[in-house]
């Protein structure tokens, strides 16, 4: 059956016909077809050709049958809302009222609301508006990895993540804030960051509200409340909430450094390791003490200062109860009950319980006396002595006498007056009383 519409429809039908003649089952010839077959035309009574009658956009199109007029009147309201949308130089979503400024693109937007025409994973039943997003999604079910790193081997499973991650050895930041100018290696550092000028966080959390400017950040999140770890290392069965957190923590075993100092050369497992590194070229120290203004080139350093001024000891000494400010210090401590020494001079072979003393030591066969006190000028050989020396000019007396309340500057003189109340003597040089002794 052919249907004869004259002028602007027959080209209207041909866009759409593919997705309404499958609903309505109404079959129409193409445009061309329609324009070449012209209806034939009435003589009027003095012979003469009727005047061609005009269409307007709202006028009814009366001599179709019921469907394949409500079908034709459909496809001419789509065309007239397209065209208006196109003369302002974008293409608006007749479903959705979604601009785009590309034709191609509202065609391929309008794939979603063609809900019979979607690809579905047979896996998860996921579903894409295009057989090759199917196929890339695919790879997250089979592991596969086809694009591989020509500099460190890294594989991955994605084109674009590949690009993505070479800009971690080239540094190049291709995508820039239109706000603050700070450069991004991809377009998803840079949407992640514009949530930090506009406050927009529209990803809530369930259980405790708090809100984030990207879903993967929630969802990474939402993983501190559930306790769940989906990332698991194939070496040591350690598991992670994160999957960079895995992936770094892989580096352990492989030992890969892919990020290199520019200036050095040294290499490192993580970008947070070289970013501190290379404080130590620039002398950048970006974390300020509130207190005091003292500077610091890492955020741990600044918290372990802030511990001077809380007086915060959270570490503590499983036998003897002693609490410490720095893990570091507590491990020191500990190897005074274990009697453990690692560290060994290289020049007498006395051990250590610490490189911190180790360090101390070795200035005893240098001479150095690398640390100066800013008030007089005096050198010493360790840190602790300086810190000793310092209470001299502060008059500070921080460790006191439990029986007598006393007060000293230097925990060694402490134990010394702790002496005359207990009796101790600490030196046994035969029979000799100490009153004789010179």
């Amino acid at each position: 059956m052919f249907v004869m519409v004259n002028l602007r429809v027959p080209l209207l039908v041909k866009r759409y016909k593919k997705v309404e003649m499958r609903n309505l089952g109404v079959a129409i010839t193409s445009a061309g077809a329609s324009r070449n077959q012209q209806p034939a035309r009435d003589s009027t009574e003095d012979g003469s050709e009727p005047s061609r009658r005009e269409h307007s956009d709202d006028a009814p199109i009366g001599s179709l049958d019921s469907s394949t007029s409500n079908f034709a009147a459909s496809v001419f309201q789509r065309a007239r809302h397209e065209t208006e949308s196109m003369a302002g130089n974008s293409w608006e979503c007749h479903d959705c009222n979604k601009t785009f400024s590309k034709k191609s693109t509202l065609s391929h937007h309008r794939r979603i609301h063609q809900m019979d025409g979607l690809f579905e994973c047979t896996v998860c039943t996921k579903k894409f508006t295009r057989r090759d997003h199917l196929n890339r999604h695919i790879r997250v079910h089979t592991g596969e990895k086809p694009f591989e790193c020509a500099v460190c081997n890294k594989k991955f499973n994605q084109a674009s993540n590949l690009l993505s991650h070479l800009r971690t050895h080239t540094w190049e930041k291709p995508f820039e804030c239109t706000v603050c100018n700070k450069k991004f290696s991809s377009t998803q550092g840079l949407r992640n960051h514009l949530g930090n000028h506009t406050g927009e966080k529209l990803f809530a959390c369930a259980d405790c509200n708090r809100k984030f400017n990207h879903a993967g950040n929630l969802r990474s999140h939402l993983r501190t409340h559930t306790g769940q770890k989906p990332f698991e290392c194939a070496v040591c069965n350690k598991k992670f909430n994160h999957a960079g957190n895995l992936r770094t923590h892989l580096r352990t075993h492989t030992g890969e450094k892919p990020f290199e100092c520019t200036v050095c050369n040294k290499r490192f497992n993580e970008t947070g390791s070289l970013r501190k590194h290379l404080r130590t070229h620039t002398g950048e120290k970006p974390f300020e003490c509130t207190v005091c203004n003292k500077k610091f080139s890492e955020t741990g350093s600044l918290q372990i200062h802030l511990r001077t001024h809380t007086g915060e000891k959270p570490f503590e000494c499983t036998v003897c109860n002693k609490t410490f400010n720095q893990a570091v210090n507590l491990r020191s401590h500990l190897r005074t009950h274990t009697g453990e020494k690692p560290a060994e001079c290289t020049v007498c072979n006395k051990k250590l319980s610490s490189l911190q003393s180790l360090g101390s030591h070795l200035n005893t066969h240098t001479g150095a006396k690398p640390f100066e006190c800013s008030v007089c000028n005096k050198k010493f050989r360790s840190a602790p002595g300086l810190r000793r020396h310092l209470k001299t000019h502060t008059g500070e007396r921080p460790y006191e006498c439990s029986v007598c309340n006393k007060m000293f500057g230097q925990a060694g003189h402490l134990r010394n007056h702790l002496r005359t109340h207990t009796g101790e003597r600490p030196l046994s040089l035969g029979k000799k009383p100490l009153s004789k002794l010179t």
